[in-house]
């Protein structure tokens, strides 16, 4: 599952029962930020026996498509290398940049811009860690033919364009429900 809220112990032990195996969290461009994983939460899902994976978002502007392009793109490729090494997540695991909007043929430029820039950043930094990317078929589709991102999460968003028979995904999102106590998953 991917979700929003801080995994606290009690929901830890009630998604390890309810028979998941790992959990999405998010890192943030602010290293320290209450949407973001910590390194406590971390440390209570691997305590669960959960994996933990991370989606990489800017801010709430990249619900729009006009983010997606180059400077953007060097700001949160630093960040998410510099947020990876903070929470020493290990050599050769995946960071994945959330494309959170509905890309079109025509705005699917921008987001190759801001991929080529992440990748730049992580080069740069000599990041120890893939770049991925979430979003929907087309993002998804493109970006792994171009290179610029190892592994992919095809989004479930159900007002998009998104083709649910795209395979090459690594992740694939599935429907959003509340859990009996409160955490949307």
């Amino acid at each position: 599952c991917d979700t929003a809220a801080i995994i606290t112990p009690a929901y830890a032990a009630q998604l390890k029962l309810l028979g998941y195996e790992a959990v999405g969290r998010y890192y943030r461009r602010s290293l320290v930020s209450r949407w973001a994983v910590s390194p406590e939460e971390a440390a209570t899902i691997f305590k669960a026996g959960l994996y933990l994976f991370v989606f990489f978002q800017g801010d709430k502007a990249t619900e729009r498509p006009g983010y997606y392009k180059a400077a953007n793109g060097d700001i949160d490729g630093a960040a998410a290398c510099a947020k990876g090494k903070q929470m020493m997540q290990p050599a050769g695991t995946v960071i994945y940049h959330a494309v959170d909007t509905d890309v079109t043929g025509e705005t699917i430029g921008g987001v190759v811009e801001y991929f080529e820039a992440v990748n730049n950043q992580y080069e740069k930094a000599d990041a120890i860690f893939g770049v991925g990317c979430y979003g929907d078929d087309l993002v998804c589709r493109t970006l792994q033919e171009k290179g610029l991102a190892t592994c992919a999460v095809l989004a479930n968003a159900t007002g998009w364009r998104t083709d649910k028979a795209f395979d090459t995904w690594n992740i694939k999102q599935g429907p959003q429900f509340t859990l009996p106590f409160g955490l949307q998953i």
